[in-house]
């Protein structure tokens, strides 16, 4: 029998939340509780509605981002001094939606699981300091208001383009990349009567389409776009030797690009819709093989803060390896 994972809605978890915010989140230590690569894991999962003890996996929708990913050969700044703070969507809690308001509950409860788990040894605390879920407050160097807080609270979705382990738990993710990006512009219905996109692709400095790419990402996320739908994934805390966290991977994420801007009278621009890149996507394997066994109808079987260079080592630690 095939492997199919239970997702969720934003609705579903908020509900859930809303009904018994102590019961939502379980948190465990994996049965080798060892480190890798300098970070140790606690496995998480999910009690919403009549499922219980499920995998936090997550589809959310119509979630504008509050900017576009930094080019990693443009200049410095805190947005792509690291790739750890560089790949990742950026939304706040009002963006997002119910999901925002689920994070930003979940936030509250996790934290509150994490003080247990130190006054009982299950983590070490000492000089390691809490990762939240959304980020509420400004960094200490900020140079217009240090440490000053954030009315609306952000909102990280990390871009992890590392493929699943060869022994992952689903097989039929094993090899895959733990994120993929789809083009809005592309949608159509296919023969099933089910809606579907193509891959996401971008011009390279010769002028040929190319798959996205941590390196070409930038080109696709740009400022104003839409994450149209998308699923992440919460599949566990982390600890590093400077951190606590507790990492919300975007899994899927079909995104509509920021608009060049015009006239009201104009016709409608869809960014990338030229002749050339349509055929070339016409081509493109589109996200039925990657997505057909999770689906959320069937049901069983997934802000970062500025950091000193110091601590690059620790976070990078504490964002892979899931």
């Amino acid at each position: 029998m095939a492997s199919t994972i239970k997702v969720f809605t934003a609705e579903q978890a908020l509900e859930a939340l809303n009904a018994d915010p102590t019961k939502v989140l379980v948190l465990e230590k994996k049965k080798d509780d060892k480190m890798y690569k300098g970070t140790r894991f606690l496995n998480a999962y999910f009690n919403i509605g009549t499922d219980m003890k499920k995998e936090g996996w997550f589809n959310v929708e119509d979630i504008e981002l509050s900017c576009g990913i930094a080019d990693p050969n443009g200049p410095k700044n805190s947005k792509n001094e690291f790739e750890s703070t560089r790949l990742q969507l950026e939304t706040t809690v009002s963006r997002a939606g119910e999901f925002g308001q689920f994070l930003l509950g979940l936030d509250a409860q996790w934290r509150a699981q994490v003080a247990q788990q130190a006054a009982t040894g299950v983590i070490d605390m000492e000089g390691k300091k809490v990762h939240g879920l959304v980020r509420s407050s400004l960094s200490k160097k900020n140079e217009k208001n240090p440490g000053g807080v954030i009315e609306d609270p952000v909102i990280g979705f990390k871009i992890d383009f590392n493929q699943f382990p060869a022994l992952y738990r689903h097989k039929f993710l094993r090899g895959l990349p733990r994120t993929q990006f789809f083009d809005y512009s592309t949608r159509y219905i296919d023969e099933h009567g089910r809606e579907q996109f193509k891959v996401a692709m971008v011009e390279n400095d010769s002028g040929e389409l190319e798959p996205v790419t941590a390196k070409n990402v930038h080109k696709f996320v740009t400022e104003g776009s839409i994450l149209r739908k998308g699923r992440v994934m919460m599949p566990s805390e982390a600890e590093s030797s400077s951190w606590v966290s507790f990492p919300i991977v975007i899994n899927r994420a079909v995104i509509e690009q920021g608009g060049a801007g015009g006239f009201s009278d104009d016709a409608p621009v869809t960014p990338g819709a030229t002749a050339n890149v349509r055929a070339a996507l016409a081509q493109t394997t589109d996200d039925t093989t990657n997505d057909t066994p999770v689906t959320p109808e069937t049901t069983e079987t997934p802000t970062t803060q500025a950091v000193t260079a110091a601590d690059v080592d620790d976070v990078a630690n504490m964002l892979n390896g899931l």
